[in-house]
């Protein structure tokens, strides 16, 4: 038997290794001289640190891992030191972070939204920038960060990855996880590659960073902002995004910021972008607030392109629809058909816009572009889908006449005039489940509310779509100023009468105060009492006030009572 040579290549880690330390590694064993046919083992424990540094390896090595020991050893493993194996789509190509020097405008979308989907607000803003004259980079850093996540998570085998103490939900983008990626613990484990934004950002020294802003994002993007500033203190920072849609707290939403896009940035951003990047320093300007503005000066909203069409699409083109893909496989498309509310009314609500809409035809042409590249289940973004019927009824015949085979979900309100033939067409066309913002089931709380209907309106809506065979789901909300005991009891009743018609109680929701609705603005004529200055409460808490904050009266009901009251339907539903 011959002498065996063995080489080591070294690099003391502890814990997931970072991009950084994978790519330094590599280096480090690249920099070797390789014989042919050369055989590498990794001791590596990560399955994915391992498949990552295997792969930047010369293709000729032979690759070995500690899953040798299976081979080896085999039954000798007893079985009780296996994790237990689940399907799922690693190992796939993950997008590398990469960011160009000399850029005008570097647009950046931060972790997370919901699931694996694509951007698409943030696709709108991108398509808005590029058609001005400016050097423009744009990166998902989301589907970076749910990609790096996942592919630890299930080469691995782990159900639940756990941190600082913290189990994280087994997937942290689902929509009913949203409040894990406000708290700065859970977002310290992504800190490796918030560091290497902030890092690769600082050494490219781009003249403009804009960020897409919204609840999700808001810890993440405070973050590496944060260290822009200290580096690349003459940089100018933009955000927008839903946590930026109201003017009247805007300049207080993200004080890191130099100017901030206040609602839709489609006919703003553009020229916004050419100007910082011929280094002008713009002021009072409409549909922005910026920390160079005059003081005092009147907000003007942006103007709203009325006719869709002119927008258009979003724009994709930053990007690689291939990437958006959940860890189980499950590929979601967002849609815009409309935006804004054709109600605008309901009294707890922020989101009250005017509402307008795309050519149905035009949005049935994008749907089939997208079935075309693997799609074949659909999102419609908006709050308020069937605002207008007969741009819902258009689009259904279009996607028929197209011969387009896709799932499509949407939510919608109530609507006296959505009878059977309506839903009908709406089921030919591949709507499978609709969530109806339903909200208030007494009929005092409906007029409480605002919301136009009646819960016979409620009833016949959900009793046509389950004859139709879609799936339906209802949002509920509770304690609104004026409502009574009996109503909560009545609420109760009416859900456990229309069971045999609800897929799916989604959301009961005690009542929140958010700047924009009608409660926020006007909390004297609905009895609204506050525990403390109002104005100091308003400064303090430009988003939404604590709990704890408010009361109403006539009757008397606070965050204790909406919580008892929240409790007590689960309690009703449970029996």
């Amino acid at each position: 038997m011959g002498a065996l040579a063995i080489e080591q290549v070294t690099l003391q880690w502890q814990g997931p290794m970072t991009d950084a330390a994978v790519e330094e590694l590599s280096q480090r064993a690249n920099a070797r001289d390789w014989e042919p046919n050369a055989h590498v083992f990794l001791s590596v424990t990560d399955r994915y640190d391992a498949l990552r540094i295997g792969s930047a390896l010369p293709a000729f090595c032979s690759v070995y891992t500690f899953d040798l020991l299976k081979e080896v050893i085999g039954q000798g493993i007893p079985a009780s030191a296996w994790r237990r194996k689940f399907d799922h789509i690693y190992p796939i190509n993950v997008p590398r972070l990469e960011i160009e020097t000399g850029l005008d405008v570097l647009l950046l979308d931060m972790p997370a939204r919901s699931l694996a989907q694509l951007p698409i607000g943030f696709a709108y803003v991108y398509k808005a920038v590029r058609d001005g004259n400016v050097k423009l980079q744009a990166i998902d850093v989301d589907i970076i960060a749910y990609h790096r996540y996942h592919s630890r998570r299930c080469l691995n085998y782990i159900d639940r990855i756990e941190s600082a103490g913290m189990l994280h939900p087994q997937d942290p983008w689902q929509a009913e996880n949203y409040i894990v990626w406000t708290d700065k613990k859970f977002i310290d484990y992504f800190s490796d590659i918030l560091d290497e934004v902030a890092t690769k950002v600082i050494h490219a020294k781009p003249k403009v960073v804009g960020f897409s802003l919204h609840q999700t994002s808001h810890v993440s993007v405070s973050r590496v902002v944060e260290s822009l500033r200290r580096e690349l203190p003459e940089t100018q920072i933009i955000v927008g995004g839903m946590s930026c849609y109201q003017p009247a707290v805007a300049g207080r939403i993200f004080p890191q910021a130099d100017y901030v896009v206040v609602g839709e940035a489609d006919t703003v951003i553009g020229a916004l972008a050419e100007a910082l990047a011929r280094g002008e320093r713009p002021h009072d300007l409409p549909g922005i607030v910026s920390r160079y503005d005059t003081e005092d000066r009147m907000f003007i909203g942006a103007p709203l392109p009325h006719n869709l069409d002119i927008v258009g699409p979003p724009d994709y083109a930053f990007s690689n629809l291939d990437w958006y893909v959940n860890w189980n496989g499950y590929r979601l498309m967002p849609l815009v058909g409309s935006r804004g509310c054709g109600w605008s009314r309901c009294t707890f609500c922020a989101e009250r816009f005017n509402w307008r809409a795309r050519t149905p035809e035009k949005v049935a042409e994008e749907i089939e572009y997208y079935t075309t590249q693997g799609f074949r289940d659909f999102v419609f973004n908006e709050s308020d889908f069937n605002s207008n019927l007969s741009f819902v009824v258009r689009l259904c015949k279009e996607i028929v006449r197209r011969g387009i085979k896709a799932n499509f979900t949407a939510q919608l309100r109530v609507g006296k005039d959505c009878d059977f033939e309506y839903y009908k067409a709406m089921k030919a066309a591949g709507f499978s489940c609709l969530r109806f913002g339903v909200d208030g089931l007494s009929e005092n709380t409906l007029l409480l509310q605002s919301k136009g209907y009646t819960k016979q309106m409620v009833l016949d809506n959900l009793k046509h779509c389950h004859d139709l065979g879609i799936f339906t789901e209802i949002n509920v909300v509770v304690g609104v100023p004026g409502e009574t005991d009996a109503d909560v009891e009545e609420a109760a009743d009416f859900i456990i009468e229309m069971k045999p018609y609800i897929g799916r109680v989604a959301f009961i929701n005690p009542l929140m105060l958010f700047v924009g609705s009608v409660y926020y603005f006007e909390p004297e004529r609905h009895n609204i009492k506050f525990l403390g200055d109002k104005q100091e409460l308003y400064s303090q808490y430009f988003v939404s006030l604590p709990d704890s904050s408010w009361y109403s009266e006539n009757p008397y009901i606070d965050h204790n009572i909406r919580q008892q009251r929240f409790f007590r339907i689960i309690e009703r539903l449970r029996d």
